[in-house]
């Protein structure tokens, strides 16, 4: 151990550098390259209005010969973005028109994390539209109204402007959502499959979004076939199965009206005529229309994190449009988008390693070199065997535990009724998380005038000096120091976000693994979330770092000082998860029935615990080489702002108050 120790040390900021930069090189790359089928496939990012994209359908129609209708606005006053993503494998051509897939995610969320499916669809032949539904992304929160967009979210645009494509196949097509996204799908569909319509889906596939499933009629349900997905142990199923449920049935009785059993089984192909086989691996099946449910023993996240629900899409596809021609059949079971998941693993490292390299390499540069402070000598930290010590540091610890406890549980995800919406739009994730460090960094001064009280009464009673208090490591020699740790602050984060802006603009991907995701926004809409939201943020993340300073002791190594922080830090949103996930795994409920936004806040929770963990160690490191608690606190601070803010958009619609 402790010659691993030596060699650790003997690694090089410059090395730690490259192995970064060489982890999100390789991911980017990797990524781009299955997206893209090995470059036989070809992708184009669209950002448009409405009435921009209503004219290129219209322009379509003209030259290619098709009348594919527009049904929502072209009214040019209405200039929100609209933004998705278009796959051409190189078997569609207009000679050869290929089906289309459009793709959309849930809430809170990119169309980036559909990638399993359009990757797995375009290896097939399908052209696939990926997109950010309103709000999301790069999409602005204006064409979330059905004036706008027609279905409310960009799904409808997005399916009419695929069908006036010269390479597709219009008479072909499929949807596919995720949780709200199912809702986007069930308007298109209000729509595009209404009696008389001439342009209808043929498939839908829905991924845990049954209660907009069961709105379907049987007009809309004529000559399509359907997949439901449900997770087994989704969070806001409540217990309920789409095999047992009322609504499961209703939505198999609109294909076979003559279903009278107890339970629906998974997998299992259902017709007017009843039960029937599985179509053969992309063959279409043989019936004007057919549902089959399938309920994977997962999470609602999961739904593009797993190969059931991954191979429930492509034979839904299969099933509804069959091979494109000039595609070959490949088995749901073969898939690649594993690897793309572990792509985007080895970018996130990559990311998060970048500070550690950075920090040291920066401070080599004269104009940073004044954030350095003296760190504290050894002599004048405490024993952690003393009580004079580990008494303050727990009633530190453990109100503040409790206190964060509820303070995630009830303002996470209600955070915008309590702040000013004319200021701060109804973002959930972003206000939870402001409203959270608020709270908690007013709460952690408290109790660290409390920790000095207690630890001066220690001082009196053994009659000796209290050389340092709590707030003795937040010195900084004068207000140069300070604007020199901001400017740097800034400048490790510039840096770190260069790379994924250069990845998502050069090779149009991200970096992100399951439900974590490092990505970008839109550089004018930088500004207002960091006006906006940073002062918060960096009220938080300073008093930790604050405190994290404070945890070094004499008798203690620190790393193990170092994990202790982490611990108590992670342990009031690990608790909450276990409580909501012990619950779902053995109830097949939800532990907060009660309560909604409970419900939402402990779904989230488990999030939280690694990037509880990463800026706690980050904290720690920076104060270490610079003995400066203000540039581990804003690094912190800059990271988790963009981090938490940059899947959304629609609170950055404007500065002031209008």
């Amino acid at each position: 151990m402790k010659v691993l120790k030596e060699k650790i040390k003997k690694i090089t900021a410059g090395a730690v550098l490259l192995i970064a930069l060489g982890c999100m090189l390789v991911s980017m790359l990797g990524t781009w390259v299955l997206a893209t089928d090995f470059f036989t496939a070809k992708e184009t990012v669209y950002n448009v209005t409405m009435a921009e994209l209503a004219a290129m359908i219209d322009e379509n129609n003209a030259a290619y010969g098709k009348d594919i209708p527009v049904d929502f606005t072209r009214d040019p006053n209405y200039w929100y973005n609209f933004s998705f993503i278009v796959y051409k494998p190189e078997n569609a051509t207009p000679e050869n028109p290929a089906p289309l897939v459009v793709c959309s995610h849930g809430g809170s969320s990119r169309k980036e994390l559909q990638q399993p499916f359009y990757l797995e669809l375009v290896r097939r032949g399908f052209v696939v539209i990926s997109i950010d539904k309103g709000g999301n992304g790069a999409t602005d929160t204006g064409i979330s109204t059905p004036d706008v967009s027609g279905d409310g979210h960009g799904m409808l645009p997005a399916v009419e402007f695929g069908m006036s494509l010269p390479y597709v196949d219009e008479t072909r097509v499929g949807i596919t959502g995720h949780s709200a996204g199912n809702n986007a799908c069930v308007n298109t569909l209000n729509i595009l499959n209404a009696e008389g319509s001439e342009h209808r889906i043929r498939a839908y596939v829905s991924g845990d979004g049954t209660s907009d499933v069961a709105r379907l009629t049987s007009e809309q349900t004529h000559d399509m076939v359907l997949t439901v997905g449900e997770c087994k142990y989704g969070e806001f199923n409540n217990g309920m199965h789409v095999g047992t449920s009322d609504q499961g049935k209703h939505i198999l009785n609109l294909f076979y009206p003559g279903f009278r059993e107890e339970s629906i089984p998974n997998g299992q192909w259902f017709t007017k005529e009843g039960a029937v086989a599985s179509p053969e691996p992309g063959q279409p099946i043989e019936a004007e229309n057919a549902v089959v449910f399938y309920e994977p023993s997962i999470i609602h996240v999961s739904w593009y994190f797993n190969q059931t629900a991954v191979a429930s899409v492509i034979d839904g596809m299969y099933a509804g449009l069959g091979t494109p021609s000039g595609a070959q059949v490949i088995a749901s079971s073969n898939t690649v988008w594993q690897l793309a998941a572990a792509l985007g693993l080895l970018g996130i490292i990559g990311f998060f390693m970048l500070p550690f390299a950075l920090v040291p390499l920066l401070l080599k540069r004269k104009v940073f070199s004044g954030v350095i402070r003296t760190l504290p000598s050894n002599e004048t930290l405490g024993e952690l065997k003393k009580l004079s010590t580990w008494l303050p540091m727990l009633v530190f610890f453990v109100p503040m535990m409790i206190i964060t406890y509820q303070v995630y549980r009830h303002y996470t995800a209600t955070a915008s009724r309590y702040m000013n919406t004319s200021v701060y739009a109804a973002a959930m994730s972003t206000n939870g998380a402001a409203m959270n460090g608020l709270i908690m960094g007013i709460v952690m001064i408290g109790l660290l005038f409390v920790v000095w009280f207690l630890q001066s009464i220690f001082a009196r009673v053994n009659k000796t000096t209290l050389q340092n208090n709590p707030f003795t490591n937040a010195r900084l020699d004068s207000g140069s120091q300070f604007l020199k740790t901001v400017l740097l602050s800034f400048t490790v984060v510039f840096i770190m976000y260069s790379v994924v802006w250069f990845a998502f603009y050069v090779f149009h991907v991200d970096f992100h693994f399951w439900d974590w995701t490092i990505t970008v926004t839109d550089l004018d809409h930088l500004y207002i979330i960091l006006v906006k939201y940073f002062p918060i943020f960096a009220l938080f993340y300073t008093v930790c770092a604050l405190f994290n300073a404070n945890t070094r002791f004499k008798d203690v190594p620190e790393w193990l000082s170092t994990m202790l922080c982490a611990l108590f830090g992670a342990i009031p949103t690990a608790y909450l998860a276990w409580e909501q996930y012990s619950t779902v795994f053995t109830l097949e409920h939800v532990r907060f029935l009660d309560d909604v936004w409970v419900n939402m806040a402990a779904c989230g929770a488990w999030k939280g615990i690694p990037l509880t963990i990463l800026t706690t160690y980050l904290a720690r490191y920076i104060y270490k080489k610079t003995g400066n608690v203000w540039l581990a606190g804003f690094i912190n601070a800059l990271i988790m702002l963009c981090y938490t803010s940059f899947v959304m958009n629609f609170y950055t619609d404007f500065m002031i108050p209008s």
